[in-house]
């Protein structure tokens, strides 16, 4: 899957959007920071893409694997991009008067199907190194039958035994799950959810909405979610992030990165 696209400025530029409700508080609950010389989009850039007149109040930084350390015991190689993300915003220029607190909360990554004592000594270091910042975890839990673009997916994910006793432990600890996952992944994941009623599952990108390219794809994707969906609103400890939809994984179909200006309605972002 080609990114390169999403990041190319003169790309992005083609497509200049007026802020439709300037005066609403927001909180962005789902941003990324790539420092590394390929994409190199750190907080300033981050900043100068959210100036486009919204009322931006604070970020929830959600883990990109960036910044993990090289060297030492494996489950806690993860911790490095928290550590990351705190050098990286506590920045005394990114707190002048009036500008959003960035990264005001932490979302991380750690293997939930660890063993009990690796995975809460895990979580442990990512509250420490996140300074008060760290709020919970992300499972990456997408699997198709093609190209994943996930280490380790497989679609017995959200139905082994192992991570539904990480997730308890994620509860202990006091933090919430973000879930990402596709639209025929959504009656596997309510069920988890249901079964698990003491985590806080945050579900990602609107549930997955996949669209594959080929006649007929997208009312038979759009069906499978919509049931899927459904199932999901019967598990009460589950909220939605409504955004992401943009992107080349769910916008196959449609081959966004392939017209010659971006999808509207800010859509294709780099951050945001």
């Amino acid at each position: 899957m080609d990114w390169t696209p999403f990041f190319r400025d003169d790309w992005l530029a083609r497509r200049q959007e007026r802020a439709l409700e300037p005066e609403l508080p927001i909180v962005d609950p789902h941003q990324h920071f790539w420092p590394d010389p390929e994409r190199g989009y750190d907080p300033a850039r981050f900043l100068a893409d959210a100036a486009g007149g919204h009322w931006l109040l604070a970020t929830v930084h959600m883990e990109t694997v960036v910044g993990w350390r090289a060297h030492g015991p494996r489950h806690l190689r993860p911790v490095g991009e928290t550590e990351l993300i705190v050098r990286l915003v506590d920045d005394p220029g990114l707190r002048s008067p009036g500008a959003a607190r960035l990264a005001a909360g932490i979302v991380g990554a750690v293997a939930l199907d660890e063993p009990v004592h690796r995975l809460d000594e895990a979580l442990s270091a990512h509250i420490a190194a996140g300074e008060g910042r760290f709020r919970g975890v992300r499972w990456n839990a997408v699997w198709h039958d093609g190209p994943n673009p996930f280490p380790g997916a497989r679609p017995d994910h959200l139905t082994d035994p192992a991570n539904r006793r990480g997730l308890e432990r994620v509860a202990v600890h006091g933090l919430t799950c973000d879930v990402f996952v596709l639209h025929h992944q959504l009656e596997d994941f309510a069920r988890t959810a249901r079964e698990t009623p003491h985590v806080t599952f945050v579900l990602n990108h609107l549930g997955g909405f996949f669209n594959p390219a080929g006649e007929g794809a997208f009312e038979a994707a759009y069906e499978g979610w919509r049931r899927g969906v459904e199932q999901v609103a019967t598990a009460t400890n589950v909220v939605v992030k409504l955004g992401g939809l943009a992107n080349l994984f769910f916008g196959a179909g449609w081959r966004w990165a392939e017209q010659p200006t971006p999808p509207p309605v800010g859509g294709a972002r780099r951050g945001l």
